[in-house]
């Protein structure tokens, strides 16, 4: 008869990466200076103050450096690292917004590559000319951030509906900028005319870029178009295109801003979207018997 001392224990259930961030962020971390996060950071990396020295040493600052490499491990983690503790009280209280951190930390992370250590000749400033990783140039593509917002959002994305829609993100930006010369128009009204297809022919359309079966749902999640763009923004007020949020996340990413997040019906229509996607794609070779 077996007994309760021969019976298994049970495994512990593994944290998320989101739940691991947040019990970080609840416990004590360095205080940094009110500046720009990129200035911050600037400082940081060189550690050639006694301030920057004291924050490598806090303990919480390098528990959040580890989360940070443990997700990308060929990264500079310090820009990371100041985003996560000026939003720590948010993430801490709010596990949606935790969630969405987490992604976001693991894209700014992305963009931050490994340097060699600065000339010990150069000389500190608090507000140098320029932070060669403040953020992704301009010409960069836009697909991480998207990928960073649908983790974010916790949707599941198989590897050959990737395959499809990061390079449609590129597709669409240069779409976007042609409409823009064309029409002259910036902002919500660009997103507004990019919807209209009274305004457009079906040769000017995004979907003429697009074939098959996915082509409707694809645009329909780049731009928020669709039934399911008209539920989101009626529902929360804010434009639904995965398009205008990753370029949300460059902006906060570039100037040092927090990471946006999208409200939960955008999130829901990406969902939805993202399933009619990989449905209308069909049984990949991997899933036939």
């Amino acid at each position: 008869m077996a007994t309760s001392q021969n019976l298994p224990r049970p495994r512990p259930r593994k944290e998320s990466p989101a739940k691991q961030l947040a019990r970080i962020l609840s416990g004590p971390l360095p205080e940094l200076p009110e500046a720009k996060v990129a200035v911050v950071a600037a400082e940081l990396r060189r550690m050639r103050s006694d301030r920057a020295v004291a924050v490598w040493q806090h303990p919480g600052w390098i528990e959040l450096v580890g989360w940070i490499i443990r997700q990308v491990a060929a990264s500079d983690p310090t820009l990371a690292a100041v985003h996560a503790v000026r939003n720590a009280g948010r993430a801490v209280k709010d596990p949606d917004y935790a969630r969405c951190l987490a992604a976001y930390l693991r894209q700014v992370a992305r963009s931050c590559s490994t340097e060699p250590a600065p000339s010990p000749a150069e000389e500190l400033t608090w507000d140098p000319p320029e932070d060669p990783c403040s953020g992704p140039p301009a010409t960069e593509s836009l697909a991480s951030e998207a990928a960073g917002l649908l983790e974010g959002a916790g949707i599941t994305v198989t590897a050959n509906t990737w395959d499809l829609i990061a390079p449609s993100i590129d597709i669409a930006v240069d779409w976007w900028a042609n409409l823009s010369s064309r029409t002259g128009q910036v902002g919500t009204d660009l997103l507004v005319a990019a919807r209209d297809s009274e305004r457009i022919t079906d040769g000017e359309r995004l979907r003429a870029n697009f074939d098959g079966p996915t082509a409707r749902p694809l645009v329909a999640l780049l731009v928020g178009g669709d039934q399911q763009g008209r539920w989101a923004r009626a529902s929360s007020g804010r434009e639904a295109g995965l398009l205008y949020w990753a370029l949300l996340v460059r902006d906060a990413t570039m100037t040092g801003g927090p990471p946006p997040e999208p409200p939960v019906p955008v999130r829901r229509a990406w969902a939805t979207l993202v399933a009619w996607i990989h449905r209308a794609m069909g049984p990949t070779a991997a899933d036939r018997p």
